[in-house]
């Protein structure tokens, strides 16, 4: 890539870095510039601040976060793609920024609700994907093929700043950046993600761009009712046959390897007395839409591109120094420790999409029972490419956990058997054992004497409650047969009966008039957009999860109040 600008948000009649040779200057240094520089360089923090927002763009849910976020990135855009190197960890998340930005910041078809499409963060990009001319789709494609160029590089997560700039630079530096390497690294080249998975959404890509040939007409066309009236959805014949000829510039000659090419291809027909190009029937184009509603849904595609961005982004860069601090709306899932990832020059993280994020748009087709059956099979689809993800990587730990553990097991059975054992020689020696002899504090003396307490009702009132002491004779064989035997337990006391009522007193209540309510409190936009948003996300019911997530937003409502606004919405 010549002139080490990476794909720009400012301009986009700007190219893609295109091919060409490296930078001479910078063969014979490999000193890090990043632990030499002082913490405070402005170079160092904003490659800390521009990571973090390129891990925010990939990983948000949100497609008016990511509009967001192209404003707040507008500045350091401009100081950062002119003036950095065509290699290294910078310049790919900057790569990945772009890409994401132009295929996922904006929605897939238009929609009528502002707060809708912008997700109440008042960003919202002029277009939609379904009207990206032709032009912009080659442009994506050549960024995607020059991506994953860039990230099978072995200096692909290598750190290299961009150059000091003051007001009167003019783009020199004296500061040499670490040497590249340009060679391929091997394990990244034969991984799924980097080979089957890429050619996948590369098709997918070359099928929208030709389909831009003939939309948006042909999705309104598919989206109406009734087809009575063809000519208000009309597609100029100059736009059919570069519809077909952009399916042989882009699949070849040979369509019956490529699905997608066979599948444009049905949409078109040759007329005999003409001689001429022509679509099909809507009848008929509808369906075939209906049936291969997978590969036409532009929302679909935007989720299973994103998809592939994320992994890719796990697999060869590392976390943002910020995000694994916690800074930022997104922060990582599964713990932010680092780990070697596959490219030995920084730490996978790894995050999986929710089903929540699987589909944020849906689209009205007037054939529910295939619309749900294609939403099942796509369902069923991403579930097993996520268990076959799944299990790849519970395996990978299991097998890194079993390395240092010892099965306790063993240990324990020995344990147990042990401590039965002593138990059990301790009640044998308990039961053998003689009886214990009584202490000479607690044997009973000969003066003892025993208090009987008169309760009879026929005693006279002065009678009552005097005590008759009674000697008690001991007799001296009695008393040495006592001291053989032992101390043995006396009974039990009789329960205590107070003399004095214990019954709880009355606590005099105060019945204070209950302070009057207040005015009520109008819901605002930003409560509106939250409640909107966590319906989408948990779905309509769960009000305490809502309020739980969108805390701050909703900060001043309860569950009940939640739902009845969202009545109110709906109504």
């Amino acid at each position: 890539m010549s002139d080490g600008t990476p794909p720009g948000y400012m301009n986009d009649e700007k190219m893609a870095g295109d091919e060409g040779g490296a930078r001479d200057d910078a063969a014979d240094t490999t000193q890090d510039i990043y632990q030499t520089l002082d913490p405070l360089d402005p170079r160092k923090v904003s490659l800390d601040i521009f990571e973090m927002y390129c891990h925010e763009m990939v990983n948000t849910p949100s497609v008016g976060r990511r509009a967001y976020l192209i404003n707040k990135m507008k500045y350091m855009m401009t100081r950062l793609i002119g003036h950095q190197y065509p290699y290294g960890r910078l310049y790919n998340r900057t790569c990945i920024a772009n890409i994401t930005a132009r295929v996922c910041a904006r929605q897939p078809y238009s929609i009528d609700d502002a707060s809708d499409a912008d997700d109440g963060y008042n960003c919202q990009l002029a277009d939609c994907l379904i009207d990206f001319p032709p032009e912009k789709w080659k442009k994506i494609i050549l960024q995607f093929e020059d991506l994953r160029e860039s990230l099978l590089r072995k200096d692909a997560a290598l750190i290299v700043l961009p150059e000091e700039l003051s007001d009167e630079d003019d783009g020199n530096t004296q500061d040499e950046a670490p040497m590249e390497d340009d060679s391929v690294n091997p394990l990244l080249g034969s991984s799924k993600e980097f080979t089957e998975t890429y050619n996948k959404i590369l098709n997918s890509m070359k099928f929208h761009m030709c389909l831009s040939h003939i939309q948006p007409q042909l999705e309104n066309a598919m989206l109406k009712e009734n087809f009575a009236d063809e000519e208000a959805v009309v597609i100029p014949h100059d736009d059919i046959v570069a519809f077909d000829n952009e399916i042989e510039e882009a699949f070849g000659g040979n369509h019956d390897n490529s699905k997608h090419a066979q599948l444009l291809t049905s949409l078109l027909v040759t007329t005999k007395k003409r001689g001429s190009l022509h679509l099909k029937s809507f009848d008929e184009i509808k369906d075939i839409y209906v049936t291969n509603m997978r590969l036409f849904d532009l929302a679909r595609f935007q989720n299973t591109f994103l998809k592939l961005i994320r992994r890719w982004s796990e697999m060869v860069l590392p976390v943002a120094e910020l995000t694994k601090l916690g800074y930022g709306s997104t922060t990582p899932a599964v713990g932010t420790h680092n780990k070697e990832n596959i490219s030995s020059l920084g730490s996978a993280f790894a995050t999986r999409a929710t089903n929540q994020q699987r589909e944020q748009t849906k689209r009205p087709i007037d054939q529910a029972g295939n619309d749900k059956s294609e939403e099942e099979e796509k369902d069923v689809g991403d579930d097993e490419g996520d268990k076959e993800d799944n299990l790849g990587r519970l395996k990978r730990t299991r097998e890194a956990l079993m390395k240092n553990v010892e099965d306790p097991l063993d240990a324990c059975v020995a344990k147990a058997k042990s401590a039965r054992t002593r138990s059990t020689s301790r009640h044998v020696t308990a039961e053998s054992e003689s009886t214990v002899s009584t202490p000479s504090f607690l044997k009973k003396k000969k003066s003892s004497y025993k208090i009987a307490f008169s309760d009879s009702d026929n005693d006279d009132d002065n009678a009552k409650g005097k005590a008759e002491e009674t000697r008690v004779e001991m007799d001296d064989l009695e008393d040495s047969a006592e001291e053989d035997e032992g101390v043995k337990l006396s009974k039990v006391p009789e329960r205590f009966k107070p003399n004095v009522d214990v019954a709880p007193k009355k606590i005099a209540v105060s019945k204070a008039t209950k302070p009057k309510q207040g005015k009520r409190k109008r819901f605002t936009d930003s409560e509106d957009a939250a409640i909107r948003n966590g319906v989408e996300r948990f779905g309509a019911g769960k009000w305490s999860d809502i309020k739980s997530y969108y805390h701050i937003d909703l900060a001043d409502r309860t569950a009940v109040q939640i739902k009845d606004r969202w009545r109110t919405l709906n109504n």
